[in-house]
């Protein structure tokens, strides 16, 4: 009987146990204030920002014409990406000996994917064929053409990367090695100093960059590159969300948790804005709101309010943004 006793008050004790944990009170998220970001890219849009947005402040800001290629910086990475925000652009050849190749002839031009993917680099796989390849360097913020280089590959392993570049006339025919570091994920380098340059923060430090970079049209025939400006995300973990139905003061973090997120970089792009014709300048769709998982984690619902800073020059987006 004793032993029943027992069985009993300890069965009445877990079921009591088992009621008092499920009415625990679930603690609230505590969403943060409502705060306005805005950056300066410069009316020429000369710069690039890379953006906190737990701060609200840009981490690092430098001129778009620094570099010229991105070289993924991971121990395992081998992609090499271009610099789009100047409308950079690749030539491939293989079987072409590096010294004789000194022209493009045809339609060979390709660009990188805004998508970010890196399936759809413009240099592609190069480890088997040994390619050259020539790059456009793009356009100078005057629009003039900066030049062409030719770039080989040699190898790449966890270090770093050995690559031979020239100009077409083989003038300034060089080996350079430009070694990883995988608090970034990319080590950019320049033609001009022809070696490796300051370019983006440590990936933990920003969640996107405002900058121009080519997007392709591929409605057209042939497809159309077009010179745009906008966000590029940090591909380190950050997505974002479109959240257009909801208004933007209600939107909530379990709204947040319920939305589908892309990680392409470009997701945000370019046209939260368009130039108006009839008003000669620039409008703001302030209506299209975002939803942004940072590299912490964390949940931001944003969206933009303006394109111009207080002196009327464009190029200063201008955006809320709340925690939450």
């Amino acid at each position: 009987m004793n032993r029943l006793n027992l069985l009993y008050m300890l069965g009445l004790a877990i079921s009591m146990l088992g009621c008092e944990l499920e009415e625990l009170p679930v603690e609230p998220y505590d969403p943060g204030e409502l705060v306005i970001g805005q950056v300066e890219l410069g009316s020429d849009y000369r710069y690039q920002a890379f953006f906190d947005l737990g701060t609200n402040q840009p981490v690092a800001i430098n001129l778009k014409h620094d570099w010229d290629l991105g070289f993924e910086a991971s121990d395992s990475g081998w992609h090499v990406i271009l610099n789009s925000s100047l409308s950079g652009k690749v030539a491939r050849f293989d079987g072409q000996a590096f010294e004789e190749l000194t022209q493009v002839e045809g339609d060979a031009w390709r660009y990188d994917a805004s998508s970010g993917h890196l399936d759809s680099t413009a240099f592609g796989q190069y480890q088997a064929g040994n390619p050259v390849y020539i790059v456009d360097r793009g356009f100078t913020l005057q629009g003039l053409p900066i030049g062409l280089r030719k770039v080989q590959i040699l190898s790449v392993d966890e270090s770093g990367y050995r690559i031979r570049t020239a100009a077409l006339n083989n003038a300034g025919d060089t080996t350079c090695f430009i070694a990883k570091d995988p608090s970034v994920n990319f080590v950019a380098f320049s033609f001009e100093s022809l070696s490796a340059t300051p370019y983006e923060p440590a990936k933990e430090d920003w969640d996107f960059v405002f900058t121009s970079y080519t997007h392709l049209f591929t409605h057209t025939t042939p497809i159309t590159p077009y010179l745009v400006t906008g966000i590029l995300l940090n591909p380190n973990g950050v997505e974002v969300a479109r959240m257009d139905d909801f208004p933007f003061e209600s939107i909530s973090r379990a709204d947040a948790e319920r939305a589908e997120f892309s990680k392409a970089r470009d997701v945000i792009g370019y046209d939260w804005k368009e130039y108006s014709f009839d008003l000669a300048g620039y409008i703001v769709f302030s209506e299209q709101q975002y939803i942004i998982r940072d590299t912490e984690g964390r949940l931001f619902k944003l969206r933009f309010v303006d394109f111009y800073n207080e002196e009327g020059q464009k190029g200063a987006p201008k955006f809320e943004v709340q925690a939450l």
